[in-house]
């Protein structure tokens, strides 16, 4: 693999959004033939049981085995390796408080159906990072944009599309000053 692309989730759900982006995924040829990987970190405070998994774009073979690789429900992080490693999912089981400050990852899209703190979104971004947050309210927009994303309501919607852009690289320090040696009395 050359390369991953890494989503957060803060409410998994019924696994709805998984099973659409991977079904996205398995379908986009340029991805497939540059070998990314996709790697899906999604956050539950109660995970669904497996017979419960919805999906309607994802192929019946990948759900089947999505749900046959299903972890038993009980809290901490169930890894299950998908597409023949290619696709990581990574079901974090918890409180959203609880788990957030834990993770150690970069983050290229950030999937926001339930509010989590803009710092600790922040931390996890890549530059340019992507963010959806579904109808938030004014102070988590505000938090966002001080935690360096870029907001913006599309037309007609309640939600919310940003971009991480608070990781510019410094400017380049001046060169010390030369010095010069100085010899007295020889």
């Amino acid at each position: 693999m050359s390369a991953r692309h890494v989503i957060l989730a803060t409410d998994f759900g019924d696994g709805q959004h998984f099973c659409a982006t991977w079904a996205a995924w398995r379908a986009d040829a340029d991805a497939q033939a540059a070998g990314r990987a996709l790697h899906y970190l999604a956050i539950a405070p109660q995970a669904p049981a497996a017979s419960r998994l919805a999906s309607s774009e994802l192929a019946p073979a990948a759900l089947a085995q999505l749900r046959a690789m299903w972890p038993p429900l009980v809290p901490g992080v169930h890894r299950l390796l998908l597409d023949d490693g290619r696709v990581t999912l990574d079901l974090m089981i918890g409180a959203l408080d609880d788990v957030l400050p834990q993770l150690d990852a970069r983050v290229d899209h950030f999937h926001l159906p339930v509010a989590a703190s803009a710092r600790a979104l922040a931390k996890l971004a890549v530059q340019g990072a992507t963010l959806l947050a579904r109808a938030p309210d004014e102070a988590q927009v505000w938090a966002l944009t001080r935690a360096g994303f870029v907001c913006a309501a599309p037309a007609g919607s309640d939600d919310i599309r940003a971009v991480y852009a608070s990781r510019q690289p410094p400017p380049a320090a001046p060169p010390p000053p030369q010095r010069r040696a100085v010899v007295i009395g020889a």
